[in-house]
């Protein structure tokens, strides 16, 4: 399998707010555990940045927080906020590639992998077009990328791009899944269907007692020592 080795690239997951942060601080030990090379990054709204007691748990735990604006949607002179947040990856361009993950997920191998292996099914391997215009994950049907675990290099063309497709198709209930179907239509490179659920949530039940406590203790020392 073909690989990439240049430039930065991270896992990262979003936070909207405290019930997500248990689910991060899980994923962040999970894929230590499993000895990625690659760091997590935490994407947060400036409105959870204004929680201190958020911040002060990810700084102790040394994950790295990213702040970004709410994204909304724009329709019929409103504002309409949803669950598009996972956009803001896009926008990140200090990165070169990013893994973009779900906070409940659970980490049992290793899947440095997917920060280096090229896309498949001959979207990329010819080594034509720009890579930005493509995304990889597993498709829940024929263009359907599953948001759980996508494969994105940053570009703010692209994160333009997005926005615009989500004002312009808005409608109440669409997430971040209708937005990708509809900008990246015949454009989603295929991942495997293990990652569609890196564990499931019986794995996850567990596990979790004993990732928690390690976790969390080792956050509380951090805690005190500052």
């Amino acid at each position: 399998m073909e690989t990439e080795t240049t430039g930065r690239r991270v896992w990262a997951t979003v936070l909207y707010d405290r019930l997500c942060l248990s689910g991060v601080l899980v994923l962040d030990f999970s894929l230590r555990k499993q000895g990625t090379k690659h760091p997590l990054i935490v994407i947060m709204t400036n409105e959870a940045a204004r929680d201190a007691d958020i911040t002060s748990v990810l700084d102790a735990a040394g994950i790295t927080m990213v702040f970004v604006d709410t994204i909304f949607a724009e329709y019929q002179g409103k504002r309409y906020f949803g669950n598009w947040q996972k956009l803001s990856a896009w926008s990140l361009t200090d990165y070169e590639r990013i893994v973009l993950l779900d906070s409940n997920q659970l980490i049992l191998q290793p899947i440095d992998n997917l920060q280096t292996t090229l896309f498949s099914h001959g979207l990329l391997a010819s080594g034509s077009g720009d890579r930005n215009d493509y995304i990889a994950a597993v498709l829940t049907a024929p263009g359907h990328p599953h948001p759980s675990t996508i494969i994105l290099h940053p570009s703010l063309a692209q994160y333009h791009r997005l926005r615009s497709t989500l004002n312009e198709f808005f409608f109440s209930r669409a997430n971040e899944q209708d937005v990708l179907v509809m900008a990246y239509r015949g454009r989603v490179a295929s991942l495997l269907p293990e990652y569609s659920a890196l564990e499931s949530l019986e794995g996850m039940v567990r596990g979790l007692r004993k990732i928690m406590v390690d976790r969390l203790q080792v956050v509380v020392l951090k805690c005190r020592e500052a």
